[in-house]
């Protein structure tokens, strides 16, 4: 059952030339990194936190991120850790009903190490409901597609939605995927604070762009510093969309010894927009083993 692009044509371009040049844009933007890609891929990056917004808004924070990936090894497998906007289905969920497709072809799922995945962990479970209409994973695909262009048959992908998981329940998926013994690239898909009263959050009335950014640096600081339990234990007090996936991508991280994360960009709709009445931060971060 091939599962069909949902939110192509409102989250990213839906023709194949547009969407390749609104890519390439994300790369040489204003906020993007300034350049393309280079052609080596000597690096060995684990694990990464990348937004998940409409790229008008946030793939230029989201490319700096794809940069150093296409720069690196490829792994055997792309876990994509995404949030669950609709409250759908279960706390942990993957997808194993077939591939994905997107305005660049089909995106292999690599349905044997999810399998392997369910069994070692019980808090997984396979099923679609969380899967049918989430953004969240699937505006990761494109770019995953773009930097593998050369490698497309080798690239695999699997999808994993969550919603607010427990500290040990982050812990528990970490385990599993790291027991399995696949090379493997972990990518929390999250935005960070959501400030406005359209996300009914506005714990502060001036210097909105200001108070934001220093805000959002404080959770990233806890990723880089790999503090996973404090970052989930903040989740009362903020309204970024992906804490349990940030959690599981530091836990699995931690496991192949990488002490700190790599911050690489951060800026919010309001810098795109000029509006910081509602605004919602990006940041970007990899995990590498030096």
């Amino acid at each position: 059952m091939l599962r069909k692009a949902v939110v192509s044509g409102k989250f990213y371009d839906i023709e194949f030339g547009k969407l390749d040049k609104q890519i390439r844009n994300s790369f040489l933007g204003t906020f993007g990194p300034g350049e393309m890609p280079i052609k080596k891929r000597s690096r060995k990056i684990y694990g990464a936190i990348v937004p998940h917004a409409g790229y008008s808004l946030s793939g230029q924070c989201a490319a700096w991120v794809y940069k150093d990936l296409a720069e690196s090894e490829i792994p055997d497998v792309y876990v994509v850790i995404g949030s669950n906007h609709t409250g759908e289905g279960p706390e942990m969920s993957t997808y194993l009903f077939g591939d994905w497709e997107t305005p660049f072809g089909i995106v292999k799922i690599d349905t044997e190490f999810g399998k392997e995945l369910v069994k070692k962990c019980p808090d997984l479970a396979n099923e679609s409901t969380a899967h049918i209409s989430e953004h969240s994973v699937e505006v990761q695909l494109p770019f995953l597609q773009f930097i593998n262009k050369e490698n497309l048959r080798d690239l695999k992908v699997l999808p994993i939605v969550v919603k607010d998981c427990s500290h040990d329940a982050c812990c528990r998926l970490a385990d599993a995927i790291t027991d399995i013994g696949k090379k493997v690239c972990v990518i929390a898909s999250t935005d960070l604070t959501h400030y406005g009263p359209a996300y009914n959050y506005v714990p502060f009335l001036h210097a909105k762009k200001d108070n934001l950014a220093k805000l959002d640096k404080q959770f990233l600081n806890l990723a880089a510093n790999m503090d996973s339990k404090e970052l989930i234990k903040t989740r009362s007090k903020n309204t970024i969309c992906g804490t349990s996936a940030m959690a599981m991508v530091i836990e699995v991280c931690k496991y192949y010894g990488i002490k700190r994360g790599n911050f690489l960009r951060y800026y919010s709709s309001g810098d795109i927009t000029e509006d910081f009445n509602n605004a919602v931060g990006y940041g970007s971060m990899i995990f590498e083993k030096k």
